[in-house]
C-alpha cells in the first residue's frame, strides 16, 4: 500500500430516521479475492463515534500505510460488497447545533414511559434510601428483584449485596464515614431514575471487616456518581455508583468505593481493577505515534 486517504461524506438523502454506518475500503490488489477492486464493510455507528474513528485511524493509520475512506451513508443494510459509490457533502455539514441544554421538566413531562411517583416524591425516597445506607438499615426499601452494579462489581443479587456489604463492617474501619451525598436530580430520559453525586470522608480508626491495623489515615474521596432506579411502589430495584467523575481529586488514587478506601490506608485488594489507571502498552504506543506524526506534520 502506497498511499491512504480519510475522507468524510454524507448521502443527502439521507432520512433522518435512519443510523449512519461506516464504511471501511481496503484495496484487495495482491489478495486471494480480487486484483484491483475494493471490498466494502459496514458497520452501524452514531456520528460522534464516526468523528472519533476518523480522528483514531486519520493519526494512527495513515502513515502506516492503510487505504481506508470512510462515509457517513444512508445505507441501512450491514455486509460486504464491492462497490465505489460516494456522496457529496451537503451544505451546512459543519454548522454546529448550539442548543444543548435539555429541557428537563418538559422532557419527564412528554415521556412516553410517565412514572407513577412525580420527581420531588422520588428524589424524597432516594434520600432517605441514601441516608440509611441503600436497605442497610432496612432491607424492605429494596426490592425482591433488587440488582446491585458497580463499575467491577455485581450485579449482585439483593441477598448478595446485603451479605457483601454488611460483612465489609465500614464503619468499624472508618466510624466517622460520611458520604457526603448531594445534587440529587430525577433522569429526564429514565424518571424513574433518581442520580446524585457522593465526596466521601472518612479516618481510618478501627479494623472492620478488613482486619487492618488502624492507620488514623484521612480520607479524601473523588466525586462519585451513584443512581437509585425504583418501582412504583417506591421500592429500589437498582442500585448503582463508585463511578469516579474526576480521577484527580482526592487521595485514592483515583479509584471509588471500597477500592478507593483501601488503598488510601495502603492496602489495595490483589488484583488489576482495584489498583489505579495506568495506561497500557498499546496505548502509550498509540500516543506516541500520534505525536510522531503532529511532529512530522509541524
Amino acid at each position: 500500500l502506497i498511499s491512504a486517504s480519510v475522507s468524510l461524506a454524507t448521502n443527502p438523502h439521507w432520512p433522518p430516521s435512519q443510523s449512519p454506518v461506516l464504511l471501511c475500503y481496503v484495496p484487495t490488489q495482491g489478495l486471494p479475492s480480487g486484483r484491483g477492486s475494493f471490498l466494502r464493510y459496514t458497520m452501524r455507528l452514531s456520528t460522534e463515534s464516526l468523528r472519533a474513528v476518523l480522528l483514531i485511524i486519520g493519526s494512527a493509520l495513515v502513515d502506516a500505510g492503510a487505504a481506508f475512506t470512510l462515509l457517513l451513508t444512508g445505507h441501512n443494510q450491514v455486509h460486504a460488497g464491492r462497490t465505489t459509490t460516494a456522496f457529496a457533502l451537503p451544505r451546512g455539514v459543519s454548522e454546529i447545533n448550539r442548543d444543548k441544554l435539555m429541557d428537563e421538566e418538559k422532557t419527564i413531562a412528554a415521556s412516553p414511559k410517565p412514572f407513577a411517583i412525580p420527581p420531588a416524591r422520588l428524589i424524597t425516597l432516594a434520600k432517605d434510601a441514601a441516608q440509611t445506607g441503600v436497605g442497610l438499615e432496612n432491607p424492605d426499601l429494596l426490592a425482591e428483584d433488587f440488582t446491585f452494579v458497580f463499575p467491577v462489581v455485581g450485579p449482585l443479587t439483593k441477598d448478595q449485596y446485603l451479605k457483601a456489604v454488611k460483612s465489609f463492617d465500614l464503619y468499624g474501619a472508618f466510624p466517622d464515614l460520611n458520604p457526603q451525598y448531594f445534587n440529587f436530580a430525577v433522569d429526564p430520559l429514565e424518571p424513574s431514575r433518581v442520580w446524585y453525586l457522593s465526596r466521601a470522608v472518612a479516618t481510618h480508626k478501627g479494623k472492620g471487616g478488613f482486619g487492618f491495623e488502624p492507620t488514623g489515615t484521612e480520607i479524601e474521596s473523588p466525586p462519585q456518581i451513584l443512581s437509585l432506579t425504583f418501582n412504583e411502589n417506591g421500592e429500589v430495584i437498582k442500585f448503582t455508583g463508585g463511578y469516579v467523575a474526576d480521577r484527580t481529586a482526592g487521595n485514592t488514587g483515583g479509584l471509588g468505593g471500597v477500592f478507593g478506601l483501601l488503598y488510601a490506608i495502603g492496602h489495595p485488594l490483589p488484583f488489576r481493577e482495584a489498583r489505579p489507571w495506568k495506561m497500557s502498552l498499546r496505548y502509550r504506543l498509540f500516543n506516541w505515534l500520534g505525536r510522531l506524526r503532529q511532529k512530522r506534520a509541524e
